[in-house]
């Protein structure tokens, strides 16, 4: 199938309504501002995007989404808004969509999370600025707070074992091991045809964007909520210098 693709951008923000660890949890606040609200304020902000959708199963969302100046132009099908939806699913089927409709596609997609709040317009642009002619995709990454060397697992007699060959000896200082980085969930960059291709945001040839680890917090429960409120209103010098 031959698809054309236009020299443009386009974000999408899922908002899901039945969120388990958080009920509703796109629309909870941060420093009084809706999750939702400060990822499409985020988006508009960003030079690199061009087109801004909110992909939700929720007439609310979608009214908070429009009135935000992103684009709903349908809500999610049930079937793709489930616990084991997949995104790239969701994103597949938006995309067709806007092919069927309007017979082009964007070059380039961004996946941007409301679960991480501390993401900046900068972010995304530098993010993008990433997406050279050899690079695929760029994914926003930050340090581990975990390294490999110290996870384990009980082995079938109970014992603590390593998941793999520890690349140190154990107890190695922190500060002797190798910088280790995580994915943060907050930005994904991918050329449109890489994914149609590949139907995931991590091929191959995929960039890393490090962000600093006090800006990456992704919200998943009421302790992630309460913290990303105390960061923002205690933190913000260090949301600012990190």
């Amino acid at each position: 199938m031959n698809i054309s693709f236009s020299n443009s951008t386009l974000a999408i923000i899922p908002a899901r309504a039945g969120s388990k660890g958080i009920k509703r949890k796109c629309e909870q606040m941060v420093n009084s501002v809706r999750l939702i609200t400060r990822s499409i304020t985020c988006a508009k902000e960003a030079a690199s995007i061009n087109r801004i959708i909110v992909s939700t199963d929720d007439v609310d969302f979608a009214q908070q989404a429009t009135e935000n100046g992103a684009e709903v132009p349908f809500l999610r099908p049930t079937d793709l808004a489930q616990d084991n939806s997949l995104i790239a699913d969701v994103v597949l089927h938006l995309c067709q969509s806007i092919l069927d409709s309007e017979k082009i596609l964007p070059s380039a997609l961004v996946l941007i999370q409301p679960t991480s709040p501390f993401v900046t317009s900068g972010d995304i642009d530098d993010a993008y600025s990433k997406l050279t002619n050899n690079v695929d995709a760029v994914v926003s990454v930050c340090e581990s707070e975990v390294y490999p060397d110290w996870l384990r697992k009980c082995n079938q007699h109970g014992w603590l074992i390593p998941l793999s060959h520890l690349e140190l000896p154990q107890h190695t200082p922190r500060q002797k091991m190798n910088k280790i980085i995580r994915i943060n969930g907050a930005i994904y960059w991918v050329r449109t045809k890489v994914f149609l291709d590949k139907l995931t945001f991590l091929p191959e040839k995929t960039a890393p964007f490090e962000m600093p680890s006090i800006r990456s917090i992704d919200i998943d429960n009421e302790i992630d909520l309460k913290l990303a409120n105390l960061i923002a209103k205690y933190g913000i010098d260090l949301l600012k210098n990190g």
